[in-house]
């Protein structure tokens, strides 16, 4: 066997291999081929630095990796990674590492990381075995979602453009790979509202409204006590469903309002990140 790039494998031939890798995942990976192009093109998957372990001509594994900025450092992001079942116990996971990080340390990754789900503990452990370590955890979201009355008053507005300096000044935590500004200006399908209240803007949310999914949503101090049912009184007129992965546990305001709604909770997933 070898490990080799993906630059030159086809993508049909990548999604194959994912596909049957995760045939037995948490969770149903087999979205439409058109899906997982916009979501690693938005993972900012580069492939000539993705690479898979090779049995002969058959691709059996893979490590995808995204490329960019996180917290000023140039982090390489996994993607995806998996296995074929035949191909498994054989430590692949971190012979492709070992292979591969002298490569990323050339062209300036300073920092690995990934997100992994919490049930998942082999995969933790095989992580742990190459240098990660748990950062974040995170609890993800989807169903439908009930808001009772309230009091304040306010005006909720669609806006061309993301006010993304303002915005930055309402988040306590980062937010994760796939739902940073970077991701998200990747996706054409996203729209961006405003509330306001007496000439202040309150909080704000970005949504792809025909995937019924929030990528960012704040309000102005974390007050979610006071302003999240204003918000999310207009994500329902969008959509009466709503999908929201990884939000950080360590907001626990916003954690207890989504809790307060009784948005199901789907899966819990580890950040985890190492220093190359």
């Amino acid at each position: 066997m070898k490990i080799q790039s993906l630059e030159n494998t086809p993508f049909e031939v990548i999604l194959q291999c994912f596909f049957d890798a995760f045939a037995d995942y948490f969770v149903d990976v087999r979205m439409p081929v058109e899906f997982w192009h916009s979501r690693w093109k938005a993972d900012r998957v580069n492939f000539s630095h993705s690479y898979g372990v090779f049995d002969d001509d058959n691709l059996v594994g893979f490590i995808l990796n995204g490329i960019g900025y996180r917290d000023g450092k140039k982090t390489a992001f996994n993607a995806g990674t998996g296995v074929i079942p035949k191909y498994r116990g054989q430590r692949l996971v971190k012979k492709m590492y070992e292979a591969f990080l002298p490569e990323l340390k050339s062209i300036g990754i300073e920092n690995c990381a990934l997100e992994v789900i919490t049930e998942n503990k082999k995969a933790v452990k095989a992580y742990q075995s190459v240098g990660m370590q748990i950062t974040r955890h995170y609890i993800c979201y989807n169903g439908p979602f009930q808001i009772s009355d309230f009091d304040q008053e306010v005006i909720v507005k669609k806006v061309e453009t993301p006010s993304w300096d303002t915005y930055a000044d309402f988040q306590r935590e980062g937010y994760s790979w796939g739902n940073s500004r970077t991701s998200v200006e990747l996706y054409d399908s996203f729209e961006a509202y405003e509330m306001w209240s007496k000439s202040q803007l309150k909080g704000y949310f970005l949504i792809d409204p025909e995937k019924s999914t929030l990528a960012q949503f704040e309000v102005k101090n974390n007050d979610w006590e006071t302003w999240g049912k204003p918000l999310f009184r207009k994500v329902s007129e969008i959509s009466s469903t709503i999908k929201i992965n990884n939000q950080d546990n360590k907001n626990k305001a916003r954690i207890r309002f989504l809790n307060q709604i009784n948005l199901p909770v789907t899966i819990e997933q580890f950040e985890m990140e190492m220093v190359v």
